[in-house]
């Protein structure tokens, strides 16, 4: 630009060589416009040329605006860097031995069933479903088809029929009738009334005759001989109530009669209880040959720290049971005993999405007074769905005491659906675990499903389940169990 500037500059200045005599000075002479266009142009050029010099300069430069790299922030407290605690490892170990639980649970469960139900819903059909079976003005009447399938049991059907608000508010009355055969029949009325939310009293009447009734043993090594069979006929009358103090917390109470008559009785390849007595020699178990009469009372208190109905989550569970039995009827005597026994849980939502796992431990005792005996039917029951194996049928396991640890992991599936894979160890003993043994126990393993309902309002069952034979027997698999169906208790 100087350049430029000085020759403009020169050329607006006087011309000096003109010569004294010459005309006068008219002005400054002024440059043709092509002469300025040129100059100007090759100034141009000239300043393009020095800013590319200055470009490459600048290439060997850090470029303008860019961050420069941040200062390492300096070691103030002189302390090595925090690595993995206990919490971390235990964390990561239990996602890593839980995989694959993930995936039965997302690939083999969740999803499958997640799809069957959003089509079921898409088309309407659950909807119609429950239409059909509820009517009444606010759907206040049920009546449905149940089923029971147990392997190694009879099969049954039956019909079952409730009525919400019934002659009053808040009053529920159900029935349940199941045929499984000419042998197999079983009727049951029960009636509650909700007398505050989630608390009720109620009543409930039992009549059952079936054909199929397993007996294994009493003790430890129940199923070292052949599983035995009987029929019975029960009838049992039952008041109960059940207050829930706090989150899934209740206190239940409950006086029962029940009158049992045994006939022998074989089913498929099984013998009798006395063709078995015959055979091997083993005792035929008390009360069997003249039946009997029972009155009880019963109190449960039990302290949850979860949220009732909810999906599975962590927390704490403690429960304690006691009852006095009395038994008359048949039997030579006066019998009485104290059932008594208790149970802990805690569980921990580790993996998160209500994946929880969670660790129980039971133990349960039957103690007589005096010289009082008890019939095989009224002691600790380790097998069915409720049981400590539940690997194992009802019937094939019973003792005087029982103590069982039992691991169980447990995820949502649907809505009003859990499932829960457990694996535990337990057996039964004689009286106060006097001839227990780590050696004596029994693994269990299998998958359930549970609604996220009370029994009283959800009798639908589902277990597929194995047990085993003692450690000190090798711990072989000896009893597969699979029930899907409606439960006994509505």
């Amino acid at each position: 630009m100087s350049l430029a500037l000085g020759a403009l500059l020169a050329l607006s200045s006087p011309v000096s060589g003109a010569r004294a005599d010459g005309p006068p000075d008219i002005g400054p002479e002024v440059a043709p416009p092509e002469a300025l266009t040129e100059v100007v142009a090759e100034e141009s050029h000239e300043d393009d040329d020095e800013e590319e010099e200055d470009d490459d300069e600048g290439d060997h430069e850090a470029p303008r605006g860019t961050r420069p790299p941040d200062r390492p922030v300096p070691d103030y407290d002189g302390l090595p860097e925090r690595g993995d605690d206990a919490g971390d490892v235990f964390l990561w170990t239990a996602r890593v031995l839980t995989s694959p639980l993930y995936l039965v649970s997302e690939y083999v469960l969740r999803r499958p069933i997640g799809w069957a139900l959003t089509e079921l819903e898409r088309h309407k059909i659950i909807e119609r479903l429950v239409s059909f079976f509820r009517f009444g003005p606010n759907n206040e009447i049920t009546l449905m088809p149940t089923f029971l399938y147990e392997f190694g049991f009879q099969p049954s059907i039956g019909i079952y029929g409730s009525w919400d608000d019934f002659l009053f508010d808040h009053n529920h009355i159900s029935i349940h009738g199941v045929y499984g055969g000419n042998d197999w029949l079983s009727g049951t009325i029960a009636d509650r009334i909700e007398v505050a939310q989630d608390s009720y009293v109620g009543a409930r009447f039992l009549a059952r005759e079936r054909p199929d009734y397993v007996f294994g043993g009493i003790g430890p090594n129940a199923t070292d001989g052949p599983r035995a069979r009987y029929g019975a006929v029960r009838y049992e009358p039952v008041l109960w109530s059940s207050v829930r103090y706090w989150q899934s917390s209740d206190l239940q109470f409950e006086m029962r009669y029940r009158s049992i008559e045994f006939f022998d009785n074989s089913w498929g390849d099984d013998p009798s209880v006395l063709e078995r007595q015959m055979e091997t020699g083993q005792l035929v178990p008390y009360g069997y040959l003249t039946g009997y009469e029972t009155v009880s009372t019963e109190m449960i208190v039990d302290l949850d720290t979860r949220t009732p109905r909810a999906p599975p989550e962590g927390g704490a569970r403690i429960a304690a049971h006691a009852g006095i039995h009395g038994a008359f009827g048949g039997l030579p005597e006066l019998d009485r005993w104290v059932s008594w026994g208790g149970s802990g849980t805690l569980a921990a939502d580790v993996l998160g999405g209500h994946r929880v796992i969670g660790i129980t431990g039971e133990a349960h005792l039957i103690s007589p007074l005096d010289d009082s005996n008890v019939p095989f039917t009224e002691l600790v029951e380790l097998g069915g769905s409720r049981g400590l194996l539940p690997g194992y049928r009802a019937g094939d396991i019973q003792g005087y005491s029982a103590v069982g640890l039992l691991m169980h992991y447990e995820w949502p599936i649907w809505a009003f659906l859990d499932s829960r894979l457990y694996f535990g160890t337990a057996n039964a003993f004689g009286r106060y675990f006097e001839d227990f043994d780590v050696e004596l126990l029994r693994l269990t393993f299998g998958l359930e499903l549970k609604p996220r309902f009370p029994v009283i309002e959800a009798p639908f069952t589902f277990n597929f389940g194995f047990a085993t034979e003692t450690f000190e027997r090798g711990a072989n698999i000896d009893s597969f169990r699979i029930e899907i169906g409606a439960r006994d208790a509505l």
